[in-house]
């Protein structure tokens, strides 16, 4: 066993589950930097932009394939879960929702059999419910409750976490990141509007603002977590609020465009990003961007208290305007821009 060094893995043997993923590959990046064997999980096809040049044991698999995740799991002390099933589009939600929480039991069952000894679970700050008092930044203990006129996303990201903190085969520890931003999204979702204003696109912007972390310190917090985490809590993973004008004024100044940014009702762009989609199913072949759903988890922000993460994981304080700055820089050298 590696001694222990204060904010450094501790383990030697990790398995990531979502490595080819942007929070999955950023935490690939810190075990590996910190010397730990890291043992990632790959669909076949799945492009590994965001761990290119790391010496990753890649094991062929699918977390929906239990004898995978077993093959995986055998001789890692720890299992970080960042993959998960991202809805692209509304229908059947209760048949997605049941099959995101059966990948969720897969994961359980495995990692008990072959005796894993903590799971660090990427939920979603989308499970932290409304702040309890007004004028307060909302906490872990604020409650989430689903609703069906709630976005698939959040639903299913709510069912997923409920399934793993109840679980008593494994400790799980959850994080609850809000809006990550920072180099390796190789698959952008709601960096899909940084690469947008970064390419002088799109002159408009939501009203209100969100939080933006920057990935590379929810990446070290979940490594933090494998070991300090207490079992079943999860912690809020946040970096500075600023307004989504902000953001879209730091995206143009990173990429070195000049543009103005005009202040656009929310059901105008929702309105707007349905009826790409719809266009999008029509097109033979044709997958919808999910950007309706990145518009409601934009609208939706609110201030959260990361002060738990920052107390017992050494959460770094984000600058954001270095994390839009290092991530257009990434898009930059592999042509996304």
């Amino acid at each position: 066993m590696a001694r222990f060094r204060p904010g450094r893995a501790y383990f030697v043997n990790a398995l990531v589950l979502g490595a080819t993923g942007f929070i999955g590959g950023r935490i690939a990046h810190v075990l590996v930097e910190d010397g730990v064997r890291v043992r990632a999980l790959r669909r076949d096809g799945s492009r590994a932009i965001a761990v290119e040049g790391l010496p990753l044991e890649f094991v062929p698999g699918d977390i929906r394939r239990t004898d995978s995740l077993e093959r995986a799991m055998r001789g890692c002390e720890i299992v970080f879960h960042s993959a998960a099933p991202y809805p692209m589009e509304a229908r059947r939600p209760e048949a997605q929702i049941a099959d995101a929480v059966q990948t969720m039991d897969n994961v359980l069952a495995a990692a008990a059999r072959t005796g894993v000894r903590r799971i660090v679970y990427i939920s979603s700050y989308t499970t932290i419910g409304l702040p309890e008092r007004p004028g307060v930044p909302a906490g872990e203990s604020s409650a989430y409750v689903p609703s069906p006129r709630d976005p698939l996303y959040f639903r299913m990201k709510a069912a997923m976490e409920d399934r793993a903190l109840s679980s008593r085969a494994v400790p799980v520890v959850a994080l609850n990141p809000t809006m990550c931003v920072g180099p390796g999204d190789a698959k952008p979702t709601t960096a899909r509007f940084l690469l947008l204003y970064a390419k002088s696109r799109f002159p408009f912007h939501l009203p209100g603002g969100m939080d933006v972390v920057d990935v590379r310190h929810v990446a070290r917090a979940a490594v933090t977590a494998a070991d300090r985490g207490a079992a079943g809590e999860r912690y809020i993973v946040a970096g500075r609020w600023i307004t989504l004008e902000r953001f879209a004024k730091l995206s143009a100044e990173a990429a070195g465009v000049r543009a103005g940014f005009l202040p656009v009702p929310y059901p105008i762009l929702r309105g707007a990003a349905r009826a790409a989609e719809a266009v999008m199913r029509l097109v033979p072949g044709g997958r919808p961007a999910p950007v309706a759903q990145a518009l409601e988890m934009l609208r939706r922000s609110f201030p959260v208290d990361a002060s738990k993460a920052r107390r017992e994981l050494g959460l770094g304080e984000t600058d954001p305007a270095r994390a839009i700055a290092d991530a257009v820089a990434w898009f930059r050298e592999r042509d996304y821009l």
